[in-house]
């Protein structure tokens, strides 16, 4: 959990470094309210801000700081977006407090709203990585189209970090696994691959990343490599379904019947639903079935 906070402050600094204001003396006011987010102490980090607010209410940093703590640690959506646009109606420009209204509308499921902002973010600074993954993920509809979205964002950031630029690391493993998977759905296995392996070096705290690169190596043939994966995954969270599943149907590839037996049990143990939709998305079977198939 420190590890989380220490990401979202380091966030949060380079994201009002980028959007100062003429009295840079507003920025560093909240530097006392950083050092109390690191702690881990949200309401005495409200109750600073509230001061700070009390005597500057155009302080932007503090008006998004307030908002980031409401939409991060405090899951209140709706108070999240009061204080980012109060920060929009001083700065209408700022492209990532126009991303962070936008996905917090996503949050409250009111996606036209959402877009619009998410839009008006992305069309203002495309080579965000945070702001690019919000875009294409929520509201760019077309497969094609949210790949090259990816690609571009991934290129745009090889060339931040060649310069020593910062870069959202979080948000590019993010990008990473959605445009795996994406790429997993055309059926481009390799690609698809090559990406979800790429981006572990963001990280492998995600569970899903590290399921969808098993796939991607059980189609490649790569049957060993893809266990391991969803075994990285089944390490992180025991009771994943889909990499339980995974494991299984790279078993049977293997023609190891007994071992694809015990975990397509511990799929539908785990509380798995088959989807008969998911047969033509992702070409599997009901587990169930294949149970009648090959273990009875």
């Amino acid at each position: 959990m420190l590890r989380i906070i220490f990401v979202f402050i380091f966030l949060l600094i380079n994201t009002f470094a980028w959007s100062q204001t003429e009295d840079e003396s507003d920025f560093n006011t909240i530097s006392a309210v950083k050092e109390i987010l690191e702690k881990g102490q949200y309401e005495k980090a409200l109750s600073s801000l509230d001061s700070i607010l009390f005597l500057n209410s155009n302080n932007i940093y503090a008006l998004e700081l307030k908002g980031s703590i409401y939409a991060n640690f405090k899951n209140d959506f709706l108070k999240a977006i009061k204080y980012y646009k109060k920060a929009e109606q001083i700065y209408p420009e700022n492209a990532m407090n126009l991303a962070n209204i936008g996905r917090n509308y996503h949050k409250l499921d009111s996606v036209s709203k959402g877009n619009k902002y998410l839009e008006r973010a992305y069309n203002i600074d495309p080579n965000d990585e945070y702001i690019s993954l919000q875009y294409a993920y929520f509201v760019v509809e077309d497969l094609d189209e949210k790949i090259n979205v990816y690609e571009e964002t991934i290129l745009t950031a090889k060339l931040k970090l060649a310069s020593n630029q910062f870069v959202h690391e979080e948000s590019l493993r993010d990008i990473h696994n959605n445009i795996g998977y994406n790429l997993y759905l055309k059926k481009e296995f390799t690609k698809s691959a090559l990406f979800l392996l790429e981006g572990l070096q963001y990280g492998l705290e995600n569970v899903d990343h590290l399921n969808n690169l098993g796939n991607s190596l059980q189609r490649l043939n790569y049957l060993q490599a893809a266990i391991i994966y969803y075994d990285f995954a089944l390490k992180r969270d025991p009771k994943k379904s889909f990499s339980l599943n995974g494991k299984a149907n790279t078993y049977l590839r293997m023609r190891k019947i007994d071992s694809s037996c015990v975990y397509w049990k511990k799929t539908l143990d785990s509380g798995y639903k088959f989807n008969p939709e998911w047969k033509e998305i992702w070409d599997i079977e009901d587990p169930a079935l294949l149970i009648s198939r090959f273990c009875e």
